[in-house]
């Protein structure tokens, strides 16, 4: 751009966030300290060359149970967590999840459950269960740890005491810096009516010369993080959601010169926008 007498009047920051797929950690980072924060951002996650106006959110929910161990022989003298468990599970799966027009329906998946003994003759002191929570933007993490902690006190067992809290996990990037991992993304959405998103668009179809789409990414991005401070995003990359996470994964050299223009088309229509 600078060759070419391109550079548009704002400054233009190129973030190259670590531990994206674990937890979002340099987005999140950056975010938290305010750091070079831009007026609009566009995330170079896998859109095929079409413009991506929203993205579901995720969370782990943890439910730790506690109750009182004991040798199964004598059952009597323990408190057993899966005698909550049980009704707990069936009662979860009644819940009402939030719906909106962009994305549908939340899920709800219980992923895993963890005990504090490893023998098959001794009642745990505790069982830990994980709950994958998919937002549509309407279930919130505050609101979704409402439905589920809704649903634990209808359970409740004497003798049995239940906490609910989103998972945060210690993390170490490669610098060596060490911080705290939220175990999920945010989720995010605007309008294809709204006006930096149609400037994107047409200033894309003008530079590519051809009919792109507005849609919705299937998976969680950093979108949240920033939206979240008030910074406009949108979705924007030649590659192909098709290949990603796979033995497969690479971009298509015409998809990739395109999607060259579409971002220096991008950079001179937002970067040039008066505050």
């Amino acid at each position: 751009m600078k060759k070419a007498g391109l550079l548009p009047k704002g400054d233009v920051i190129v973030a190259g966030v670590v531990s994206e797929e674990i937890a979002g950690f340099g987005a999140a980072m950056q975010t938290r300290d305010n750091y070079k924060l831009t007026d609009y951002a566009v995330i170079g996650e896998a859109t095929e060359n079409d413009l991506a106006i929203g993205c579901r959110g995720r969370f782990c929910a943890v439910v730790t149970i506690r109750g009182k161990s004991c040798h199964a022989s004598v059952p009597h003298l323990g408190k057993n967590p899966f005698d909550f468990l049980g009704q707990f599970l069936v009662d979860l799966k009644k819940v009402e999840l939030g719906k909106d027009e962009l994305f549908g329906s939340s899920t709800m998946s219980v992923t895993n459950i963890t005990s504090s003994e490893n023998g098959s003759n001794i009642i745990p002191n505790e069982v830990v269960v994980y709950i994958d929570f998919r937002q549509s933007t309407v279930d919130t993490e505050q609101v979704a740890l409402a439905k589920i902690q809704k649903v634990i006190d209808g359970c409740m067992v004497d003798g049995i005491d239940v906490s609910l809290k989103p998972l945060y996990f210690p993390l170490t990037t490669y610098t060596g810096f060490q911080g705290e991992g939220y175990q999920g993304e945010y989720p995010f959405s605007v309008s294809p009516e709204e006006p930096y998103v149609k400037l994107c668009k047409k200033s894309i179809e003008e530079a590519v010369g051809h009919t792109i789409q507005t849609k919705p990414w299937l998976f969680a991005t950093d979108t949240g993080h920033y939206a979240a401070k008030g910074v406009k995003c949108i979705g924007y990359s030649p590659a192909e959601t098709r290949f990603f996470h796979t033995t497969e994964d690479n971009i298509d050299i015409a998809m990739m010169k395109e999607g060259t223009l579409g971002y220096l088309a991008l950079t001179l229509a937002l970067a040039n926008q008066e505050k």
